[in-house]
């Protein structure tokens, strides 16, 4: 009696520690994906020569493609028609806000780094 009732102890001291270790893991991700959007919005800002309007707008657009990705591209492990839809419509979103204060030839140059598909 004495081992199950340390059993149903043990199973709900696990169950209720999981969620924050879960919680602490998205958050670590999280972290990851800012510190990577800052680290290229300084490559890309020295590259096209951004003033800090343009690096604020273009940090705003990459971070949000890249938790879009992180979230639901990355962690795919089946690659289907729902992935390739994903990935189109975050690359064309990011091009379309992106295009709003670059020019074409900086909008280009952000493909090319980013390794994003023509997506217009």
């Amino acid at each position: 009696m004495r081992k199950i009732i340390s059993l149903i102890a043990l199973s709900l001291a696990f169950l209720a520690f999981t969620p924050e270790m879960n919680a602490q893991d998205s958050k670590t991700a999280e972290e990851v994906v800012r510190a990577e959007t800052l680290k290229q919005v300084d490559e890309l800002s020295e590259t096209l020569g951004l003033d800090a309007n343009d690096q604020t707008r273009l940090h705003r657009s990459l971070y949000a493609y890249n938790i879009n990705t992180e979230v639901h591209i990355k962690n795919v492990t089946e690659k289907n028609d729902a992935y390739y839809a994903n990935k189109k419509k975050f690359e064309h979103s990011l091009i379309a806000s992106t295009k709003e204060f670059l020019s074409a030839d900086q909008v280009n140059h952000l493909k090319k780094v980013l390794k994003i598909e023509a997506a217009e």
